[in-house]
Parts: structure tokens; C-alpha cells; sequence
């Protein structure tokens, strides 16, 4: 889990802001193509919101061939979204 710079999360409790990121694969084939669950969590890491990307080529190849494939992972996801990690 990271921190992310505040965003608004509408919710079913109303308007709510997420600080934080998790992310987890839950499918690789080892190959081509990783797909990730995230949460945007609260102060608490209480989920706000989640959803699924997929990386695929050329993005893949780049990731399992980075150094520190877990901070790679989240840079990924988190430009995807349009979120910024804080450190």
C-alpha cells in the first residue's frame, strides 16, 4: 500500500477522500499480461473503491523487467489512474 495525494470518492455514505492505494495481482500468465485489483483507501485503509487494470505489451515486458517489480507495479497503476504517489 502507498500514499497518494487526496482524491474524492463518491460512495454510498456520500463524498469521502482516499489517501492511500493498494494494489494486487490476481492474474499472470507469465507472459503478456498481469491483471491487478486496486483499492482507494481512507485514512484507516478502510476501502472507498476498487476496480481491476490489465497490464498487457508492451507495458508487461518493461514491468517483469524492472528491478523492483512491486514499485514499478504501482508507478504503473497509479499513472494509469491519474494518481499521485507521495513519499
Amino acid at each position: 500500500m502507498v500514499n497518494i495525494q487526496p482524491v474524492q470518492v463518491f460512495t454510498n455514505y456520500g463524498l469521502k477522500y482516499a489517501v492511500k492505494f493498494n494494489l494486487d495481482s490476481i492474474n499472470d500468465n507469465l507472459e503478456s499480461f498481469c491483471i491487478f485489483q486496486y483499492q482507494l483507501c481512507d485514512v484507516n485503509e478502510v476501502p472507498l473503491y476498487s476496480g481491476n487494470l490489465t497490464i498487457n505489451e508492451p507495458d508487461y515486458t518493461l514491468w517483469n523487467e524492472s528491478s523492483d517489480i512491486n514499485q514499478s507495479a504501482y508507478i504503473w497503476a497509479t499513472t494509469e489512474l491519474g494518481l499521485t504517489i507521495i513519499p
